[in-house]
């Protein structure tokens, strides 16, 4: 059964054919009802030339105005979409000039209504894909028939084999932007083709597909990265079954988590390559803030900006100098006002390693998001 032709659509008909034929339009409903018409004061009238030409399924010609019923001379041409009658069209005018209208109109009406279609398929497609890859991150059992059915949608020929989620982490406050930032990130999702995804607009966004997809398109994920990485993290978690892939997002958060906001270094990373930051990411809350007021209570927020590029340097007073536009004797003034405020020295190794896995534990902390689904 053909879908229902939404008023939008009536509308984006009777202009459509005006163009060509410059007489009014009437778009009539099964009931004899005008829904759209170039002509405004005519919808919601009663066609009863349009009714008789949707029950007998024939074109209907008024030779003459009629002021009882209020039809216009013109022709009302039935339109069959699937097999079935499902609206009729009206040209107002001379039956023999706008005649020569009649197979160009149903012809565009039918076009219309197939765009139509195709776009509800779409939608109704993208709304099971959402469907299936929410129920595997919350771990349910999805229905073989619809599983199998979403994947060759995309292009997938089995859900065998090793499968890994990436996780898109937005960094983006202004709604505008981040509607533009979807819009790409949409764009490249379907460009890889192969693959599951879904957006809970507007804090993560969630790609799963094949291991062996992820690695053939990562290229294109780090040149994304890299392009927005002032706006997003990315995170690509452990390999697994499909229906694993709950735990291949928590790793690919993980992994997104690890970044900083605006490292284009290190625009992207995976799971696989994390080291420091898989124990801290299981830190229990409560556990994080005692380490962290412990260590990091004392210093000023210039402190920690001073220590990140410290260690980012690898602890060299040269190189953390040029970084900072620091003189050394001033960045060593700095590192033992540090020293003295939080009681570690942060160039002694033991100490430095507390301070570096505070600063890391921090990171983490300010990046995380909660991933339950709804």
């Amino acid at each position: 059964m053909p879908a229902p032709i939404h008023l939008q659509l009536a509308k984006q008909i009777v202009e459509t054919l005006k163009s060509i034929c410059d007489h009014d339009i009437n778009y009539i409903d099964l009931r004899g009802r005008i829904c759209a018409s170039t002509d405004p004061a005519r919808v919601d009238d009663h066609h009863s030339g349009g009714f008789e030409a949707a029950r007998t399924g024939e074109t209907i010609v008024i030779a003459q105005d009629d002021p009882r019923s209020g039809d216009r001379r013109g022709i009302n041409m039935p339109i069959r979409y699937k097999g079935e009658v499902v609206a009729v069209i009206g040209i107002t005018g001379d039956p023999e000039e706008v005649q020569r209208y009649a197979d160009l109109a149903q012809r565009i009406t039918i076009l219309l209504l197939r765009e139509q279609d195709l776009d509800l398929h779409d939608r109704a497609g993208k709304a099971q894909v959402q469907y299936v890859l929410r129920s595997i991150m919350r771990g349910e059992t999805v229905h073989p028939a619809v599983l199998e059915n979403v994947l060759a949608s995309r292009g997938i020929a089995s859900s065998r084999g090793s499968w890994r989620t990436a996780v898109i982490l937005p960094d983006v406050e202004d709604l505008a932007s981040l509607s533009l930032l979807e819009q790409e990130l949409l764009q490249v999702f379907e460009q890889i083709g192969k693959c599951l995804f879904l957006s809970r607009f507007p804090e993560e966004y969630v790609l799963t597909a094949p291991s062996s997809v992820i690695g053939e398109y990562l290229p294109l994920l780090q040149s994304l990265a890299r392009r927005r990485a002032s706006q997003l993290r990315i995170g690509i978690g452990a390999a697994g079954k499909l229906a694993q892939q709950s735990h291949s997002r928590e790793t690919a958060r993980i992994a997104a988590a690890s970044l900083r906001a605006g490292d284009s270094t290190a625009p992207l990373i995976r799971y696989d390559d994390l080291d420091l930051e898989i124990l801290l990411a299981s830190v229990p809350a409560a556990d994080r803030e005692a380490y962290l007021q412990k260590t990091l209570a004392g210093l000023s927020q210039e402190d920690l900006d001073l220590l990140r590029v410290y260690y980012d340097c690898g602890q060299s007073l040269q190189e953390a100098s040029r970084a900072l536009f620091l003189h050394k004797n001033t960045l060593q003034y700095k590192l033992n006002r540090i020293h003295g405020r939080c009681g570690y020295d942060p160039r002694a190794f033991r100490d430095a390693v507390v301070l570096y896995a505070a600063l890391r534990l921090q990171d983490h902390q300010r990046t995380s998001v909660s991933l339950q689904y709804s």
